[in-house]
């Protein structure tokens, strides 16, 4: 007998893409007889992020890139990526017969929901963030369900549609290790303070700065003070020269997809504000400072860590990188009393 088919789509950030194989897990779980088909892009963080899951995950990379916003010369190219990629969602939904669509969001969202919209596929989105993100605004008028896990999100769409959805988390209470067991993972000092840095599945390059910033003007600290760093592409290097440099112990990594282990050695945490980390710092219970992401296309991180801050503000602060620019010492003696130094 066939399976049935229920088709995900996310791409470019592992905070769409892993909320969403989680989400398609449980419902692999719930109901044996799916298998899942997933559209993502074909670039290498996606691949890399879904070569993680079990084989019975059918992927399939569209050429997509990013949206060219005020480059308008790349506006011709990207309509025809998105036609081809309309194109071959359509055979492969026709082909596979999937029983509904379940989008995170993202460009990549688009080509895949207008082929499900012609071939009568319903279609769930899932806003992860306190502000919902461009593709889901357009989608919002051919979704069945809009799952929303910040209830502020739900005034950005039509009552009806909106379901308050738990955030769609890849770890289990047996992945709430004890510190011993994480600062073993790493091969880490128990009797030193141990700082997580997390900039999200890509790294965040001003926040890397900021941490050599620190160390720069407090030396001294290498000798009380252990790093976990997720850093992102192309820093890894960068980073690990410096912490030697500075006589730091640090262990230093692109992506990690095992967090649970870093979380369990974490006295503190400096981080993004992507919807994935907060809940799972939430989850693990963790005393962060949030510094959120602050571009003109999209103010939704620092909305995300706002309603996390008014909602469990004995674990999270925030700061935002403009109060850090007027006042660095106010970031370093804060990073300090998150240590317990």
């Amino acid at each position: 007998m066939n399976k049935k088919v229920i088709c995900g789509v996310a791409g470019r950030s592992g905070g769409h893409i892993i909320p969403c194989m989680t989400f398609l897990k449980n419902a692999i779980a719930a109901d044996p007889e799916y298998s899942v088909l997933f559209f993502s892009t074909d670039t290498q963080l996606d691949r890399s992020i879904l070569a993680l899951y079990p084989a019975n995950f059918k992927y399939i990379p569209l050429s997509l890139d990013s949206f060219p916003g005020k480059k308008i010369v790349r506006y011709p190219s990207f309509l025809v990526q998105c036609i081809r990629s309309f194109i071959t969602s359509f055979r492969v939904l026709r082909k596979m017969k999937a029983e509904k669509v379940v989008s995170m969001g993202g460009y990549v969202s688009l080509p895949v929901c207008a082929a499900a919209v012609v071939l009568r596929i319903p279609i769930e989105g899932f806003e992860l963030n306190a502000v919902p993100g461009k593709a889901l605004l357009w989608l919002a008028p051919y979704v069945r369900t809009m799952h929303v896990c910040f209830g502020e999100a739900s005034s950005f769409f039509k009552n009806s549609l909106c379901q308050i959805t738990a955030y769609p988390l890849r770890f289990s209470y047996e992945d709430r290790l004890a510190r011993d067991k994480g600062l073993s993972k790493y091969g880490l000092d128990p009797a030193k303070k141990t700082l997580l840095v997390v900039g999200g599945s890509q790294g965040s390059r001003s926040i890397n700065e900021l941490i050599k910033d620190f160390f720069k003007k407090n030396t001294h600290r290498a000798l009380d003070i252990q790093i976990i760093h997720q850093a992102g592409a192309n820093n890894v290097t960068d980073l690990e020269l410096f912490y030697k440099s500075q006589g730091c112990t640090a262990r230093v990594f692109e992506y990690e997809h095992t967090l649970q282990f870093a979380y369990a050695a974490a006295d503190f945490v400096i981080a993004r504000a992507g919807a994935g980390t907060l809940f799972e710092l939430e989850f693990f219970e963790k005393k962060t400072m949030l510094i959120p992401l602050e571009i003109k296309s999209t103010l939704h991180q620092r909305e995300n860590a706002q309603a996390f801050v008014l909602k469990n503000p004995s674990l999270f602060t925030m700061m935002r990188h403009s109060e850090i620019s007027k006042d660095p010492e106010k970031f370093a003696n804060s990073l300090l009393a998150g240590l317990g130094l």
